[in-house]
Formats: structure tokens, sequence, C-alpha cells
């Protein structure tokens, strides 16, 4: 019920189309049910007094209530969807402002196939059973009322059936849809486990091949996709029995009034005509066939329920911690940043960065090095407020960064990760994305220092050149030199590489680290490799391990410590002779 009344609010901009539609249903169902009144009297005009001038005049005005009755009908499916339609889009709006919102813990946690199934597949499945609520429960409502009351009018003890035999199809709807329920819920979310998996299986198909893993990736879909099939089949046979048995129901109820009519028409003499028997039989048939419809809407609410209780369960995740009006909106930093006892841990049983002290002043290059899982990149995690959840300082031009505004913070801080991101779009699009304002002449110049303009020209349509998913496949390194060179035409007074030149080759990075020179001059940056020969002119290298600074100074120095540092530069540059 709670799931409900969220879903009413967010719906109610809306209503008025839903309005439109239920006027709309109201008039088709009046219309509809004005016509078999209008054929009993042309029967009873036809066989009692034999007036042809009477049958023409009720036969014109039933066409004429005929068309009423398409056009109202219509009307009720135009707005009806048009509701659907609206309602859905804006919760699936809804869904991805709040994805947008979300802390980057989520992300990390959550897998994104089961995200994309709730906000697409649950949101369709809702969009589904509200286009079903309205336009079959609508409708069937009120021509099962319409229908009642006009039976009760037309002949009330005929509506003793009705009323005696009703109550048992309720009963039995009701029964079904309960036990629907539950195995709605398991189809559910053994669709989301699988389309996870799905996700995760194409985003490592070189892997698996690389593996020869395929026997064993088919198995566990197919573990999967078993588990989904059996649960839609329990699903699917429940609330396929409800059909057939409300149909089975309104067919007796349907028999029986029509033998209680047709024996009240020849035991009253004239009292009870053929023409008001025809107009029962019509209404108990328009009285029976909409049960078919509401028990349909019944059991697709099931996992309409089902799907808003997901996308509840997403919308309550919490979000980024609300920015205080008073923190600083306005910041144009310098790049003096600095660090002091800051701790963090992802979770409370393992603390990961502990004490972690680090200045650095404007135009100054920071290079973060240290065996992998060491907290490099947590560091910068942090400096960017993705999270948000430690103790201790992280301030730029001596402003905490908790007292700036994450969007202000991050139009001061650029940043380029070893996991690039390239959308479909023409190279020049994607390298403007972060400038959108960026004139061509100004993007092939970045490019150019990035050493990118050289392959990008070789493209067939050079920057118009569809890339991505759909378009042009690049190399890894080719994409890295294309967020490179997106970086650098935002120009931020702060920069971070996290492993930015990891997929290229030796020579292109250096190349790209010389050009770098320039481009970074009077920017404070903060460089995190593996590769040292990429920082060792860096002004600073700040050597991790477990999560703490082990070692400070440039590298001249650090080689002459003969610590940490000299064994990791060591190791990738001494020569193992080889042994026979």
């Amino acid at each position: 019920m709670k799931q409900f009344n969220r879903f009413f609010k967010e719906s109610l901009p809306f209503f008025p189309q839903f309005f439109m539609a239920l006027t709309a249903a109201i008039a088709y169902v009046y219309t509809s049910l004005r016509i078999p009144i209008l054929l009993g009297n042309a029967i009873d005009q036809i066989s009692t007094t034999g007036s042809s001038l009477l049958f023409n005049k009720t036969i014109k005005l039933l066409i004429v209530l005929i068309f009423v009755s398409g056009i109202c009908h219509y009307l009720f499916i135009f707005f009806s969807e048009r509701f659907s339609i609206s309602v859905s889009r804006n919760l699936r709006t809804i869904c991805f402002n709040h994805l947008q919102r979300l802390p980057l813990s989520y992300i990390d946690t959550h897998s994104v196939g089961k995200t994309l199934d709730i906000i697409i597949s649950d949101i369709d499945i809702i969009s589904s059973g509200l286009q079903m609520t309205v336009s079959q429960l609508i409708i069937g409502l009120t021509t099962i009322l319409g229908s009642a009351l006009s039976i009760v009018l037309l002949n009330p003890t005929a509506s003793i059936v009705i009323f005696v035999l009703t109550p048992f199809s309720i009963v039995l709807t009701r029964f079904l849809s309960k036990n629907t329920h539950k195995f709605f819920v398991q189809q559910s979310s053994t669709r989301s486990n699988e389309s996870a998996f799905l996700e995760e299986s194409l985003s490592l198909e070189k892997i698996i091949k690389g593996y020869q893993r395929e026997k064993e990736t088919i198995d566990t879909f197919n573990t999967l996709d078993d588990l989904y099939v059996s649960a839609s089949e329990k699903a699917t046979f429940y609330s396929s029995l409800t059909n057939p048995s409300t149909r089975l129901l309104n067919n007796v109820i349907y028999s029986a009034t029509a033998f209680l009519g047709a024996y009240i028409c020849v035991r009253n003499g004239g009292l009870f005509t053929i023409g008001q028997f025809s107009s029962l039989l019509s209404f108990s048939n328009q009285f029976g066939k909409p049960f078919n419809d509401v028990s349909n809407v019944i059991t697709e609410l099931q996992n309409t329920v089902n799907s808003l209780q997901n996308v509840y369960s997403f919308l309550d995740e919490d979000e980024e911690s609300n920015e205080d009006p008073l923190v600083n909106n306005t910041l144009i930093a310098k790049g003096d940043v600095e660090i002091s006892n800051l701790s963090f841990s992802y979770n409370s049983d393992t603390e990961l960065i502990k004490d972690f002290n680090l200045s650095a002043s404007r135009g100054q290059h920071i290079a973060i090095v240290g065996p992998t899982g060491c907290g490099k990149t947590t560091i910068i995690n942090l400096l960017m407020r993705f999270y948000d959840t430690y103790s201790g300082d992280v301030c730029i031009d001596k402003i905490n960064t908790k007292e700036i505004t994450r969007y202000v913070l991050r139009s001061n801080i650029g940043m380029v990760l070893q996991d690039t991101w390239i959308k479909t779009a023409s190279v020049k699009d994607n390298l403007a994305f972060a400038n959108p304002s960026a004139s061509l002449e100004e993007i092939k110049a970045i490019a150019s220092k990035t050493h990118a303009d050289d392959f990008i020209q070789r493209l067939p349509d050079g920057y118009n050149t569809i890339i991505g998913d759909e378009g042009v496949t690049l190399s890894d390194g080719q994409r890295q030199l294309l967020c490179i060179t997106r970086l650098f035409l935002t120009m931020p007074p702060i920069i971070i590489l996290d492993e930015a030149t990891s997929s290229v080759d030796t020579k292109t990075e250096r190349d790209i680290f010389q050009s770098l020179d320039e481009l970074l001059n009077g920017k404070t940056s903060f460089i995190v490799a593996h590769r040292l020969s990429t920082i060792q002119s860096a002004d600073l290298i700040v050597v991790m391990n477990e999560g703490k600074i082990i070692e400070l100074g440039n590298h001249a120095d650090l080689i002459r410590k003969r610590g940490f540092y000299y064994e990791l530069y060591q190791s990738q540059y001494t020569i193992v002779p080889h042994t026979n």
C-alpha cells in the first residue's frame, strides 16, 4: 500500500488525462448499454405492432448510437494510453535522475544488470500493468455495474441469478491472484539475476573465450534460466487458471439468466416481451465478459506490484548527502591541496587509508605509486568526493572540500581514469563532451599535443567518424588518448591522471608526458601510475603501502634511499639473467 500511495502522488500531474479517459469510458459504457435496449424495442415494434415507421426511427437512432460509442471508445483508448505512457516516462525519469544522485558506493556495490533491469524492465511491466488497469479495469467495472443495474431495472427477478452466482467468481479470482503473487516475485528475482549475469558475460566475453570458459558460462546461464523458467511456469500456471475459471462461471451465469428469463417470458404472458428478453440476454452477456478482463488485470497487477516494490526499493537508496546552502559554490581554485589525518574504509571490518597526510602546492606534480590495493585510487576518490564517509580533512586553497559543492569542486578538477568512457558519437562530439563550446580548431590543437590527432586523421571520416559500440572500433590505447584530449579541453587547475596511459605503448606514453609538461604547466597534478618511467620527473613521489605513506621524495632521492621505491624500480628495470 505504501508503494501505491507514492505512485499515486507521482502520477497526480497526469490525472487530467486519466479523467478524460474516465469520462470517455463512462460515455462508452452508457452508449453500449443503450444499444440492447434499442434492439429490444426494435424487436417488439416488429413483433407486436408491425410498425415500420417506429422501427426505422429506432434503427437510425441505433446507428447513431453505435457511431458515438465507437468515438467514445477511441477517445478512451487514446487518453488511457497517453496516461500510462506519461506516468511510466515520469517514473523512468525519476529513477534515472535518482541514479545520477546516488553515491559512487552504490554503483560499486550493485550489479549494473540488476539496475538496468529495474529502470527498463520493471518500469515496462509497470507501464503495461497500468495500461491494462486503465483500459480494461475501468471499462470492465463500469460495464459490470451498468449492466447489473440495467438487469435489475429490466427484470428484478432475473437479477437474482447474478447476485447469487457472482460472489463465487470474485472469491475464485481472489484465491488465484493471491497464489500467483509469490511466483511473480520469484520470477522477477530470477530475471534480475539472469540479466545481471548476461550483462557481466557480455562485458567479459574476451576473458571467457581467452580462458576457454564458454561451456561453464553456458552451464551457469542455463541454470539461471532454468530457475527463471520454473518460476515463470508456476506464475503462468496460476495466472492462466484465472481466465478460464471466471469464463466458466460467467457462462453458468449467462445460461441461468437465459433459462430464468425464458421461463418468465413464457409464464408472464406478454408482461415480459421477447424484445425485453433479448435485451436481458445482451445485458447478461455484457455483465459476464468484463469479469475475464478484470481477472486478467488482477493477475497482471501481481506482477506490477512486485515491479513497483523493486523500483521503490531502488528509489529508497540513500542519495549523496544534500549540500548545505551556505557552502562555497563559486570557487575558482588556485591549486593548493592539503590532506590531513585522513582515514577511510569501504567497510567497517578493514581500514584502508590510515592517518594519511599530504600537501601539494599550486603547479606541483605529485606522483602516487605503490602495490595494487594500497589505496592509490581511493585517495583520488576521496579528493573528488566520490566518497564522503571519511575522517580527517581534504582542503583545496585551505577550504575543506565538504564546504564546497560537489559541482564546483569537480569543475575545478579534471580526471582521466584507466577505464575509458567513449559514447556512440563522432570523435568531435566525444572530445567536446566536457567542453561543448570548444571549436574544431581548438580540439585539433589539443589533439596534436596529446598525439591523438595522428590516428584521428587516419579514421574514415576524421573527426566526424562515428565511434563507440555502434561505430568504428578503437584500441584501448586510442580510447585513452581521446580521454586525455577531452580532459585538456577543459584546462582545470587540478589534474588527476589515474593510470591514464596504461594501455598505450611506451614510446607514445613518453611522447604524451613530454607534451603534458606544457599542458600541465602551472597546474597541480596527481599522477597514479605503475610504470615508474612516467613519473621520474615528478616534483614529489608518494610511495604508499597498506593505506599509508611509507616514502616521500623525488626520483633521485628515493633511489638513493634504496627503500621500497627502489625495489619497485628495480623490479621494473632490472634485467634478470637467463639461465638454462
